[in-house]
């Protein structure tokens, strides 16, 4: 989440990014997914009709969004290592870096950077969310069973940071 400082009339900026997210969500006319809160949520923002990865790994596809480069340009075809990863987003002036400099909090939570532990260069402030492993329940898992309330899944948990930040900077 971006926000701008105080005083100014810019609106404020949500980047929400997702890996291995086809478009079936029913903000896409698609059936194959009860989706309503992330439906409502695009019906209040911008939606990518034609939005494609930069490469298969979303580490490489990550740095190309945040550069604004292709990964070819980047020599990043493969998940580097947090050590080379880091490198190339301090080297890079990154989007994220482009709103700081002109005045925006940058906010975030989740995964942004490939390695969490890079998360201090993308960003002015980390939320973080509970660490999933396997054999913890639905509230911190990736998955949850059909029937699950919403607000277990960690992805909601993550969104329902970001609105709070959106409405405290409001």
């Amino acid at each position: 989440a971006l926000a701008a400082a105080d005083g100014d009339e810019r609106l404020n900026v949500l980047l929400v990014i997702s890996d291995d997210l086809r478009p079936e969500l029913g903000a896409y006319g698609s059936t194959a997914a009860r989706t309503p809160q992330l439906d409502a949520f695009a019906a209040q923002g911008v939606r990518f009709d034609a939005a494609y990865a930069a490469q298969a790994l979303c580490g490489p596809s990550r740095a190309s969004l945040l550069t604004g480069r292709l990964t070819t340009s980047l020599g990043y075809f493969s998940h580097a290592d947090p050590a080379e990863e880091r490198l190339l987003l301090r080297r890079e002036h990154i989007m994220t870096r482009h709103f700081a400099d002109a005045g925006f909090e940058v906010l975030g939570t989740s995964k942004v950077a490939h390695h969490v532990a890079n998360h201090d260069v993308v960003l002015d402030k980390y939320h973080k969310l509970p660490v999933i492993s396997a054999d913890q329940q639905c509230g911190n898992s990736v998955v949850c069973e059909d029937g699950a309330e919403a607000g277990q899944l960690t992805d909601a948990k993550a969104l329902a940071w970001a609105m709070r930040q959106l409405d405290r900077l409001a």
